[in-house]
């Protein structure tokens, strides 16, 4: 059942209902809460430091599936009039929301549902079968960088791209982002790359899917991230950008809609194509001008939630666009071969 999330001056209408015995109770829940916001509010767990290739450990995924689980169950909190049980939970809530974002409609039941499921994979230590897993977003992850290291070790460092596709469309409202799915997207970017004609250059494209939350705006921004020949990534930025497809335009905080990066680093740079995580970036201004924060930090509730949900109705296959890589009419290499396999092969 879907149910919408508590307005941002809740937690003032909280604080009246309960009184101040109720605030009295709860303060030492508060400062509790208030001291696991502070450890876990800036980068998720999923995106340790201090590991070049970006891949987190298992006891870290393991940690992070724990907290992602917990703060769901926080976002449902305890339903019914607001007492000394669930202000605690509530006012965490009303603390994290915007009065200028749109707040997003959760389905209660596939929340209790998804949270469980993260829960039992992390006691039985089997990483459960969703992209809203960071246990199995690190199996995916750990598979898929060594077949993209195989697959594309043909091609020298100065052959290569890496590439970001941000297109207007894909700015999306918590509403909208309910109404999508990474298969509609997925066919939508071959559509454009077709008419920009980026597939008749000859070479291999592997994309995958991503996105962020901008708290400011309250809105997502999916993109994709990408590895190619050096001729295709020159022909996909031109083709993107020629207006023959309105909205691959510079983003309100600059950003370019297209953009390549040589190869220096394959190991770091083939691992940032699949993430386990979104982040959060905020927009602030710099000398008048709206900049997006680099610093990934963890994205709010509820929005993280929602999220987590909108990852769990996907595949991760359709996560990923392949072109000319290897298929069972035209081939390709043996180790394209075992990417594209692995890719499908992938529940």
């Amino acid at each position: 059942m879907a149910r919408p999330i508590l307005p941002s001056n809740f937690a003032r209408r909280a604080v009246r209902q309960s009184g101040t015995g109720a605030t009295t109770r709860t303060r030492a829940g508060l400062i509790k809460l208030h001291r696991e916001e502070a450890a876990t509010a800036s980068k998720p767990s999923g995106n340790p430091a201090g590991l070049p290739e970006g891949l987190e450990t298992a006891v870290e995924a393991a940690r992070e599936d724990r907290l992602r689980a917990q703060r769901m169950r926080r976002v449902l909190n305890r339903p019914g009039p607001t007492n000394w049980l669930n202000i605690a939970a509530r006012l965490w809530l009303a603390k994290q929301l915007s009065p200028r974002v749109g707040h997003p409609t959760l389905d209660t039941v596939a929340v209790d549902s998804l949270a469980e499921r993260l829960e039992n994979g992390v006691a039985q230590s089997v990483p459960p079968p969703t992209v809203a897993s960071s246990l199995r977003m690190r199996a995916i992850r750990e598979g898929l960088n060594g077949a993209l290291l195989d697959a594309f070790a043909e091609y020298p460092d100065a052959e290569l791209r890496t590439v970001t596709v941000i297109y207007a469309g894909w700015r999306l409202t918590p509403a909208e982002l309910d109404g999508a799915t990474a298969a509609k997207l997925k066919a939508q970017f071959r559509r454009h790359l077709d008419r920009a004609g980026v597939f008749k250059v000859p070479g291999p494209l592997f994309v995958v899917l991503h996105g962020e939350f901008e708290p400011s705006s309250g809105q997502y921004q999916l993109h994709f991230h990408l590895v190619t020949p050096a001729a295709k990534a020159a022909a996909l930025q031109k083709g993107l950008r020629a207006k023959i497809i309105k909205g691959y335009t510079v983003t309100p905080t600059g950003a370019a809609p297209v953009r390549r990066s040589r190869v220096g680093d394959r190991v770091v740079q083939l691992s940032y194509l699949a993430k386990s995580y979104w982040p959060s970036r905020p927009v602030i201004q710099i000398g008048g001008k709206p900049k997006r924060v680099r610093d990934p930090q963890r994205i709010p509730e509820p929005y993280a939630t929602q999220v987590l949900l909108w990852l769990d109705r996907q595949k991760f296959t359709d996560l990923v666009v392949t072109h000319d890589c290897w298929s069972r009419r035209n081939g390709g290499s043996a180790a394209m071969k075992r990417l594209c396999l692995f890719v499908k092969g992938v529940s």
